[in-house]
């Protein structure tokens, strides 16, 4: 899951690079025009070729460096590309949630269909996920915001080791359920159901049992809980 934090930092990486490409290529550029011809290091026609491909590009990479002088307007777009890179098999709205029946970490039995009646956040993750655990503080953040007007929130964990597992949930302070089959993303039959292919990703599914929301990026579930709980708007 990303949040437009992590994706802002992210970028704004990327834009240095682009803009540090320019520069180090327009430093060429005036090496050539200075001292290459005086010094007879290349002869006039492959001036004129190496110019042509360092403006090239220079034009290549300057979109992104225009980009950063306006870091307000990346975050946005970024988002948005995530979804369309990363969520487009998942299980569209108003499809059926598929049922999940599994064991919680501590042994119990659980089943989705239980919940019927309320908002679940289904999120899937994994200890080992770098981007599942920087973004676990802010799933946190929106449990208990929301968890106390009756949203259930339920982790889907694809960890195969169970003291992995207990260890991860521990470290990062997890309070809500935490559901596995303790079997990788790619053999579990719950990531098949759910074609999940990427985590973190998160559903929303409404009292009905609908999906209502499917993403990667979790400042869209927020978006989607304060549309529906607007008393909890900070």
């Amino acid at each position: 899951m990303f949040n437009s934090a992590n994706l802002s930092k992210r970028v704004a990486t990327c834009k240095r690079c682009a803009a540090f490409f320019i520069r180090v290529t327009f430093a060429v550029w005036n090496f050539i025009n200075t001292f290459a011809l005086d010094i007879q290091i290349i002869n006039n026609n492959d001036m004129k070729t190496l110019k042509t491909m360092l403006m090239a590009l220079a034009f290549i990479a300057a979109p992104a460096a225009i980009r950063a002088q306006a870091p307000a307007d990346a975050p946005a777009a970024t988002v948005t590309d995530l979804d369309q890179k990363y969520a487009t098999d998942l299980l569209k709205a108003g499809t059926d949630a598929p049922d999940i029946t599994l064991n919680t970490i501590d042994g119990k039995p659980f089943a989705l269909k239980d919940l019927r009646g309320r908002y679940v956040v289904l999120d899937f993750w994994a200890s080992w996920c770098p981007d599942c655990r920087k973004d676990s503080p802010f799933i946190m953040q929106l449990y208990k915001k929301f968890g106390t007007k009756g949203v259930a929130f339920v982790g889907v964990s694809f960890d195969k080791n169970l003291e992995s597992w207990k260890n991860g949930v521990a470290k990062l302070g997890i309070e809500y359920t935490q559901v596995s089959d303790l079997k990788p993303m790619r053999e579990s039959p719950v990531a098949e159901a759910y074609h999940v292919k990427w985590i973190p990703t998160v559903y929303v599914i409404d009292p009905q049992g609908k999906v209502v929301l499917a993403t990667v990026v979790s400042d869209k579930v927020s978006a989607y809980l304060h549309s529906v709980y607007p008393d909890c708007a900070e």
